[in-house]
């Protein structure tokens, strides 16, 4: 009996001491947005108390400039609660902001509130600075996977990006090879490696829901290998257009000239740096669990930084305004063992500072050298594959060019789902299709062509 009443008085002074204690400690992606936009956002929660809470027990509230106020119930499903002394970013597909349709400065502020008493109200309010623009540029991400050759998830993962993410036009994929014995190693991709493989950055970009590590794992469900985070950093709309004005291959004197351009949307004081990554397809090279290790064709495989790991210092004046062009032409002898119509490149705006959680690429651009062969960039870039009509309604015409002999095709939704996938073919009926917008990606065994069509 005396056993059950020190239990009973356990029991009750640990319900008494129960403290509920929510902080809001951060809003994303809401910083830029465009006029007149529905933006969808996330308030990051840091759970303080003691005790879990139920996200069904939470209301967040929110107003800008001291406006209308809106409300929604957190939809976080796994687990269904906070568990005291966890971060985790609220989500609700009704946690919706609607933009000002005048473009400026304005204030959004974001509140909890919780069924329980809030043990500390001080902290349950944040206040955020918001710059509505008129038509912010398309973020481009470029996606950093770090691994080396003796590797064995490193296959599958890299198999992933290869067919599900780089076919996406606004993530540009780079293999990094960090192991100094490796013979695809390169030293200015080894930087900031510091993970378990493979693992990958976005943008060197320090997510708020997970502050102090810019990588994230692959993780595998079904024996299929999946990225966490993989969408959420492209929801970062950033005031950089970043392009290549004139690019020039000259496969006699092996030298790449190519002047990037940088459009400014806002005014900006920081050290800003522009360039270029080199990748190269069809690298015929060892990797570990492979179908045949031996001969195994990498892709998108780093080369060179020509602006160094962190960008080129003074390429991008400290201070730019909204509306202000800038441009820098960067210069390549390509060295006799690359394939010079194998490369990529990804030009880029990059910021830097002395704290390497604060280095995030800005925007970037990427290009294919076979298409600019002893050539200056039109207009309008050369495409290697072209699609007619479009927009398209029952079938879809494929024509190649530059000698390319493709092997299949996939059509993917704008949120980068497969709906579609065969053989190659000239003509693809795409009656069964629901009407929108899709990327159509052709395929040989080395490299992958994306176009972006609409079905009516």
């Amino acid at each position: 009996m005396y056993r059950l009443l020190l239990f009973f008085s356990f029991f009750t002074s640990c319900i008494a001491t129960a403290q509920v204690d929510l902080a809001l400690i951060d809003i994303f992606p809401v910083h830029y947005l465009e006029t007149g936009s529905t933006k969808n956002f996330h308030p990051i929660c840091h759970n303080l108390g003691n005790s879990n809470v139920n996200y069904s027990e939470m209301t967040v509230h929110w107003q800008v400039d001291g406006g209308a106020i809106s409300t929604a119930t957190p939809q976080n499903t796994v687990p269904s609660f906070l568990i005291a002394g966890q971060k985790k970013p609220l989500e609700s597909a009704t946690m919706n902001l609607q933009v000002p349709s005048t473009a400026g400065v304005y204030t959004l502020k974001v509140w909890i509130s919780t069924v329980s008493t809030d043990s500390n109200p001080s902290n349950d309010t944040i206040v955020q600075t918001i710059k509505v623009i008129d038509d912010l540029p398309q973020k481009n991400v470029v996606l950093k996977t770090f691994k080396h050759l003796s590797c064995g998830p490193c296959y599958p993962a890299d198999t992933m990006v290869k067919n599900n993410v780089d076919a996406l036009p606004q993530y540009n994929t780079v293999n990094i090879y960090t192991e100094p014995g490796d013979v695809l190693y390169s030293i200015h991709g080894d930087t900031l490696d510091n993970y378990a493989h493979p693992t990958v950055v976005y943008d060197y970009f320090d997510f708020p829901s997970d502050p102090f590590s810019l990588g994230n794992g692959f993780y595998t469900l079904s024996g299929n290998y999946y990225l966490e985070n993989l969408y959420e950093r492209e929801e970062f709309l950033e005031p950089v257009e970043v392009s290549f004005s004139t690019v020039n291959v000259d496969t006699n004197n092996r030298t790449i000239t190519a002047e990037v351009a940088a459009n400014f949307y806002d005014n900006l004081s920081a050290d800003l740096r522009f360039n270029i990554y080199v990748l190269e397809d069809s690298v015929l090279a060892y990797q570990a669990s492979a179908p045949d290790p031996n001969n195994y064709y990498h892709t998108r495989v780093l080369r060179t930084m020509l602006g160094g790991s962190w960008g080129l210092s003074s390429s991008i004046p400290s201070s730019v305004t909204a509306g202000q062009t800038v441009n820098y032409t960067f210069n390549y002898t390509v060295p006799v063992e690359y394939n010079m119509r194998r490369l990529r490149l990804i030009a880029l705006v990059q910021k830097y500072s002395a704290n390497n959680y604060d280095r995030r690429i800005i925007n970037s651009k990427k290009v294919f050298t076979q298409d600019f062969l002893n050539a200056t960039l039109p207009e309008n870039e050369t495409r290697s594959v072209q699609i007619f009509p479009n927009p398209a309604k029952d079938q879809l015409t494929i024509e190649l060019g530059n000698g390319l002999a493709m092997k299949r095709i996939k059509i993917l939704s704008l949120m980068g789902n497969t709906v579609l996938e065969s053989e190659f073919s000239e003509s693809i009926d795409i009656s069964k299709l629901a009407a929108g917008s899709y990327y159509i990606v052709v395929f040989d065994e080395h490299q992958s062509c994306t176009q972006l069509f609409v079905k009516e």
